[in-house]
């Protein structure tokens, strides 16, 4: 399965390389650069693409089954008009989640044809991680929220990782005694922890070396459960 920069969608034969069905969308004179790639799950492919639209595609034969609206471009300039979804969306059993830039984070529900369970407006460029509690994103402003799967309701929010965007939430096989979420700072090779017991996040800085330029830019929150 491949996806182009002209939002074109592709499934090859392993065996031969053929192309067996192909999908495109219009795109649109400005959009953000993604190179998220499509999501298996079920018999769909789920992909996102500028104007802030979350689609499932039938791996049969590429039809659209349905398509979840994550944001709406609105706007008087083509720039605030950007609501693109950039980022691999995430799911565990019939939910599926999405962000858009300038846009929401939304969940729907893939047993129900794809209904919207819940939308939040959070504008993120950087992803999304789900676990069997929280949804977590990271926002363009670099903070982290942790939402509520079943309802989109904020448990809490950090926003001490820098103000630079964050490329995003993921999780990684560890033993701790509480939830962890790592991030590394571009600026400064910074690595910090932060963990929280119910709504309550705490800060912990591990290690620190610092370069001489510009300020915290924090990369690939790690969440080790």
């Amino acid at each position: 399965m491949v996806k182009s920069g002209d939002n074109r969608v592709v499934l090859l034969d392993a065996s031969d390389g053929k192309r067996k069905w192909i999908y495109q969308r219009a795109t649109p004179s400005l959009s953000l650069r993604s190179s998220a790639p499509p999501v298996f799950a079920d018999r769909f492919v789920f992909v996102g693409f500028p104007g802030g639209k979350l689609v499932a595609l039938a791996m049969q034969n590429g039809s659209p089954v349905w398509e979840g609206p994550v944001a709406s471009p609105k706007g008087a300039t083509e720039l605030d008009r950007v609501a693109d979804v950039v980022t691999v969306p995430v799911f565990d059993g019939r939910m599926i989640c999405s962000v858009a830039f300038q846009g929401r984070v939304a969940c729907f529900d893939m047993s129900q044809g794809g209904a919207q369970m819940w939308a939040r407006d959070i504008s993120s460029a950087a992803g999304l991680a789900l676990d069997n509690r929280y949804l977590f994103v990271t926002d363009d402003r670099g903070a982290v929220h942790a939402l509520d799967r079943n309802s989109g309701s904020s448990m809490w929010k950090q926003d001490k990782l820098g103000t630079a965007m964050s490329p995003g939430p993921r999780f990684m096989a560890a033993s701790w005694p509480w939830p962890i979420l790592k991030a590394t700072s571009i600026s400064c090779r910074a690595k910090m922890a932060v963990s929280w017991h119910g709504r309550r996040p705490t800060v912990r800085r591990c290690a620190r070396r610092f370069r001489p330029w510009g300020r915290p830019s924090w990369c690939r929150p790690v969440v080790a459960a």
